[in-house]
């Protein structure tokens, strides 16, 4: 029986409980308002794309599958984003680009990311 509370000691230390946590309370509930909010908006994946945006500023951009609007394939978008990401970072103007990758065929999503690599671009890739 004393092994059993000795274990659940350490474990809610491990948990945050008498120790430290990964993030903030501020950060968690940032990143929970989020959420929230996307998920009304019916985004899906809200807690993923929270994480991916929550610290993002006005300037960044985030490119996700075109809902039939004008500005061309999502193939197309994400090439148009890792030309402007190649332009942020001669200008280094602390610009980033996040690719939500929701609807990209493999292919695609490793030439994209190959070419962010290698050009050691600005942005962040989320599956």
């Amino acid at each position: 029986m004393a092994n059993q509370a000795k274990s659940r000691v350490a474990s809610a230390a491990a948990n945050g409980k008498h120790g430290h946590t990964l993030i903030s309370d501020g950060k968690f509930r940032q990143l929970y308002e989020l959420a929230l909010r996307l998920r009304a908006e019916n985004a899906g994946c809200e807690a993923v794309l929270a994480a991916a945006t929550a610290d993002l500023r006005a300037e960044d951009r985030v490119v996700r599958a075109s809902d039939g609007t004008a500005a061309g394939t999502f193939e197309e978008q994400v090439g148009a984003a890792l030309h402007q990401a190649h332009a942020d970072r001669a200008r280094k103007n602390g610009r980033v680009s996040v690719v939500i990758c929701d609807s990209m065929s493999d292919a695609a999503l490793r030439e994209a990311w190959t070419r962010a690599s290698r050009g050691k671009l600005p942005v962040i890739f989320v599956e």
